[in-house]
């Protein structure tokens, strides 16, 4: 299994955020992770762009559902294609925020891991951040923990070795960096 080292640096976290300064920028030859943040484009979907009605239409998403929680009309979806480059997929999740494109979630078998993080890297280049940590399930199995970053205006893209909900299989993930809504919070002594 390949073992990726933590290369996580100040410059690679702040090219995650702002994208970097107009001084930062001017050192991108020096430091590949102060070169202005690219756009995010995977499979024609753009975030806050693409229209599930597009989407829908040039076949991209199925099996869609809509439900309005708290204003926001929120509609999870299906790719129409199991495959992401030549590694093959099973679930996938895509969500549309208000209609618009929002955030992905492919799971894949960890045996296609490196193989993910190279079709990745083909299309969007060198990531900015690369994470490697041990995680131990409730049984005490432990497990490598690998995880590759690359980072947009938009948002974050991550290539999980094993996913979130399911330590058996990776994930293949983007979200967009929107900042938190706050919380609504009650007095309980009012209840």
């Amino acid at each position: 299994m390949k073992n990726f080292p933590l290369l996580v640096s100040a410059l690679a976290l702040a090219s995650c955020g702002s994208g970097g300064n107009r001084q930062q920028q001017s050192n991108a030859a020096e430091h590949p992770s102060t070169r202005p943040l690219p756009h995010f484009e995977f499979r024609k979907l753009q975030p806050a762009k693409t229209t599930l009605r597009d989407a829908e239409a040039s076949g991209l998403v199925t099996d869609c559902l809509t439900s309005d929680l708290a204003g926001v009309k929120s509609t999870g979806c299906s790719f129409g294609t199991y495959q992401v480059g030549d590694v093959p997929t099973g679930r996938s999740s895509v969500d549309f925020e208000n209609g618009l494109f929002d955030w992905f979630s492919v799971q894949f078998s960890t045996d296609y891991f490196e193989n993910m993080v190279e079709q990745a890297r083909q299309v969007y280049g060198d990531p900015c951040a690369t994470d490697s940590k041990t995680l131990q399930n409730a049984y005490g199995a432990q497990f490598s923990g690998d995880e590759v970053r690359w980072c947009f205006v938009e948002g974050q893209l991550v290539v999980r070795r094993h996913s979130k909900d399911n330590f058996r299989l990776g994930e293949f993930e983007f979200f967009t960096d929107k900042p938190e809504q706050p919380r609504k919070t009650y007095d309980a002594n009012s209840l």
